[in-house]
């Protein structure tokens, strides 16, 4: 089975730049750049550490979440894909605050869960059931020290968002949530992009599936195929392509997640040759007879799937890319990043 393009016209809308003259053609906008505000790397801000120096400093990034809910008449749980939005971290006096779909939370070093991997905030609800209200992990690190990283100019997170529909605050007895991936970091300038010349990056991807419509507790309602990530940038032929080989698959049945090794499988999703726009890239999905193989024993059928990219430093030094689309049963999610070698 093939990953598919799929449509999103929301995150490829060209629309005129600043600086264009009447009558000149509008020049495409890379992927995301209506969803989020940049900010751009320079000499002298580089680096999260940089960025993040002191309390008020902000950054924003775009995502595709998962919106769950509970279907009262089904008795089911549901998943479905949400409109593109910003994500939006700000350096607080005492930690980090975080914003998605209109949901903001803060968090402070006494959040930091398992010896810093990342932040969560819990509450009890009206049966004394401890539930997770909120949660952002880094991909490329402890998250406190990824945000603060002196060496990094980006990066991918993972985050949950207990939440009500409508303006009420969300309490640990509501069922709804948004969950995602997104990158925020400060991303190459354009005209700082190079011009030619070829770059190979290596780092880390995933990709997530979630089942449209599910029993929490007895079925599968979440896949993940985790591996290490090769992308290639042509800045010549303006193109980029890669491969996640995927060595690690998780299946999630309620809170009971289990982890299985599939390095020897042979499993790769490959992202065929997409165009460089300004700073940015789209890469259609694609996965070889192994992966094709694992993702219709986990009954996800036929999977239509993009990445959405970016250059992120001075001077192109890491990529990354949010993945979306969806099956006929399962939404899908992901991200992929690494640093150039």
């Amino acid at each position: 089975m093939k990953y598919k393009a799929i449509a999103l016209p929301a995150l490829m809308a060209a629309t005129a730049l600043a600086g264009c003259k009447s009558g000149d053609p509008e020049p495409p906008m890379a992927p995301y750049a209506n969803v989020y505000k940049a900010t751009y790397a320079t000499e002298a801000t580089d680096t999260m550490a940089q960025l993040f120096s002191a309390a008020g400093k902000k950054l924003e990034g775009g995502t595709a979440p998962f919106v769950s809910t509970y279907d009262d008449v089904a008795n089911k749980d549901k998943s479905e894909a949400g409109d593109p939005t910003p994500v939006k971290v700000e350096k607080t006096a005492n930690g980090y605050s975080f914003e998605v779909a209109g949901e903001k939370v803060s968090f402070t070093d006494a959040d930091l869960q398992g010896n810093g991997d990342y932040y969560e905030t819990s509450a009890l609800n009206s049966n004394n059931q401890m539930r997770t209200m909120a949660s952002v992990a880094a991909l490329n690190g402890k998250t406190k020290e990824a945000l603060e990283s002196g060496t990094s100019s980006m990066v991918p997170l993972n985050y949950y968002m207990r939440y009500k529909p409508g303006a009420d605050a969300a309490t640990a007895d509501d069922s709804g949530g948004v969950a995602g991936y997104a990158i925020v970091g400060l991303e190459t300038k354009p005209t700082a992009l190079p011009s030619t010349g070829k770059a190979t990056y290596q780092g880390r991807g995933r990709i997530e599936a979630r089942a449209k419509s599910y029993d929490y507790d007895t079925d599968t309602w979440r896949v993940r195929y985790i591996g290490d990530a090769t992308m290639e940038a042509d800045f010549g032929a303006k193109t980029v392509s890669g491969s996640i080989a995927v060595d690690e698959h998780r299946a999630q049945v309620g809170g009971n997640n289990t982890t299985t090794d599939v390095s020897g499988q042979g499993a790769v999703v490959m992202f065929k040759p997409g165009q460089i726009v300004q700073n940015g890239f789209t890469s259609e999905l694609e996965g070889n007879a192994a992966l094709n193989t694992m993702i219709q024993n986990d009954g996800l059928g036929q999977v239509e799937a993009e990445a959405y990219g970016r250059f992120y430093g001075k001077d192109g030094g890491q990529i990354g890319a949010v993945i979306a689309g969806e099956s006929a049963t399962h939404d899908i999610s992901g991200v992929v990043f690494g640093d150039r070698q």
